[in-house]
């Protein structure tokens, strides 16, 4: 009789230290599946934490690596900018106009992010603050998009959707298919932005996509078109076949490939200019030289790189998507730092302004500059077949 209440009472110990052991988890967890079910008025202090005060043991326990949960702990200035009003947080992270759409300033590009870490990144992004969310059918992840912006407790018109047409998705017939698949698959009606990707086209294709872009936009089912990748030649191509020039170009630029002719031709011709990610400027098969005069200025100012090319390009007139994936707490801290509440207090100066310009080497992380981490047979083999150096149509 001794010996049963003994193991009876060792039991009732052991799954109590089994549960005191599994609590953090389980609260991290719960923490995260309601995070973005609560109303955007919700007390910011009951959904936050300053990130500078939490430990590399909290941060794990709140479920934040390797894909564990989507929960970020928020700074307070985030959590700010998530309790406004819709009309106050456009204002507060700057917009631009785009064919009648005021753009925010800073949005939040998913090229090369994996189905399921494109879904916690967006997560992550619209709680920061983010409201333009960048895809393309070419990235594979507008489903996973179409999740997490329905789960953010955010209505579609507090959120800036827009996507790309493939290159296998364009033709007479062929645009509006896609955009209807797009459109099912990020889980809205519309479209803000709907771009051509690239003009890896024939000329002839190039036109008929583009008409049928128009007629798409008349029938409201995108707010806007534009275009990515174009340079100077295939934007007077459509000009000259009296079509609309389009709203925006989406173009790699940085301090070291500065784009000026395309960008002077942008701003003279009334087409916005974004700026899209530079995730490969920094590494060894495609190093900026430069890279290290711009780690000194953000060095001095207390910034990271990311956030002074960010700077740069807004204090240029662009818009930017920065983007980021979720494997590691470097880079779920990046969305935070790099989102409309991390670079809105960063000024530079006009000397710092002029020390990023004068960085300019004409280099392009994209094999051509313009072909979206395609590789170069490939590309190779597209101009071949293209006319964008007077080949047949």
């Amino acid at each position: 009789m001794f010996v049963s209440l003994m193991l009876q009472q060792m039991a009732r110990w052991v799954a109590v230290v089994c549960l005191l052991s599994i609590l953090p988890a389980c609260l991290g967890y719960l923490n995260s599946q309601s995070l973005f079910s609560r109303r955007r008025r919700t007390s910011s202090n009951t959904l936050c934490m300053r990130m500078h005060d939490t430990s590399r043991r909290q941060f794990l326990q709140a479920g934040v690596l390797l894909g564990a949960s989507p929960l970020l702990p928020l700074p307070q200035d985030a959590a700010h900018a998530v309790d406004m009003r819709w009309p106050e947080l456009l204002a507060a992270q700057g917009s631009k106009d785009v064919g009648g759409v005021k753009l925010p300033a800073v949005g939040f590009g998913t090229y090369n992010t994996k189905q399921g870490i494109a879904m916690q990144a967006v997560e992550i992004a619209l709680s920061q603050g983010v409201r333009h969310i960048d895809t393309a059918a070419a990235y594979g992840n507008e489903q996973d998009i179409g999740k997490a912006w329905r789960s953010s407790g955010l209505s579609r018109s507090e959120i800036f959707l827009s996507s790309k047409l493939d290159r296998q998705q364009l033709g007479k017939g062929k645009v509006r298919e896609a955009l209807l698949h797009s459109l099912q698959d990020l889980g809205t009606d519309y479209l803000d932005v709907f771009y051509i990707h690239s003009p890896l086209s024939s000329k002839q294709v190039i036109l008929e996509s583009w008409s049928e872009l128009q007629e798409l936009k008349e029938e409201k089912l995108v707010r806007a078109v534009g275009v990515s990748n174009f340079g100077v030649k295939q934007l007077e191509e459509l000009r000259k076949e009296n079509l609309p020039v389009p709203s925006i170009n989406q173009i790699e630029v940085s301090p070291f490939n500065q784009r000026r002719q395309i960008v002077s031709w942008c701003e003279a011709n009334g087409c916005a200019v974004m700026s899209s990610s530079w995730s490969r400027l920094s590494n060894k098969e495609t190093g900026a030289k430069n890279w290290p005069k711009l780690k000194e200025i953000a060095k001095s100012k207390g910034i990271t790189a990311a956030q002074t090319l960010i700077a740069w390009s807004l204090h240029r007139g662009l818009l930017c998507i920065p983007r980021s994936g979720t494997e590691t707490e470097k880079e779920v801290i990046a969305i935070k730092e790099n989102s409309p509440g991390g670079v809105a207090a960063i000024k530079l100066t006009d000397q710092e302004l002029k020390q990023l310009d004068s960085l300019d080497e004409m280099l392009a992380s994209g094999a051509l500059g313009r072909t979206d981490g395609w590789s170069k047979v490939r590309v190779l083999v597209l101009l071949e077949s293209s006319n964008l150096f007077g080949r047949r149509t």
